[in-house]
């Protein structure tokens, strides 16, 4: 037989554990937003101070970027960094593979590919979130802002 005690104590145990899916789910619900090249092209700054530069010739300078928002790799720069930008698009007859396309005009994430001098490959996507106020960093694209890095727009095209 169970006590008086034990069902008010579940009760708040799985209280908690809802909340704690709702708050899980709300942070995971952070939908992008296709835009068009120009939507993209601009400057672009993190809270803690780093930019990113995105011009229209598909170039991108990073200026004081955490190494965390660059995956923590060896492969990928740390701080200041050059590359060149692509949109992620569908490709092939089924549209299932996503790839860098140096032809997509529009797009709702856009990959960064890091100079590497060494050679090794670095490539980071920013996902479009807030109606194109925003770009989140992601190591995932299933995961929009999984990097927990927001940048914002300071300037338009660059």
């Amino acid at each position: 037989m169970t006590s008086r005690f034990e069902s008010p104590r579940v009760a708040r145990m799985l209280a908690c554990c809802a909340a704690v899916l709702m708050l899980a789910s709300c942070a995971e619900g952070e939908k992008t937003t296709a835009v068009p090249e120009s939507a993209v092209v601009g400057t672009w700054e993190t809270s803690s101070g780093g930019h990113i530069a995105l011009r229209r010739d598909r170039t991108f300078d990073v200026v004081d970027v955490d190494r965390n928002v660059t995956l923590n790799e060896e492969s990928c720069p740390d701080g200041d960094a050059k590359g060149s930008w692509e949109f992620w698009a569908e490709e092939g007859e089924s549209g299932q593979t996503v790839a860098l396309s140096s032809t997509a005009t529009s797009g709702d994430a856009v990959g960064l590919r890091f100079k590497n001098p060494t050679g090794a490959h670095c490539t980071l996507t920013l996902n479009v979130v807030d109606n194109g106020d925003a770009l989140c960093a992601a190591e995932d694209m299933d995961t929009v802002c999984g990097l927990d890095v927001r940048f914002s727009r300071t300037g338009r095209d660059e």
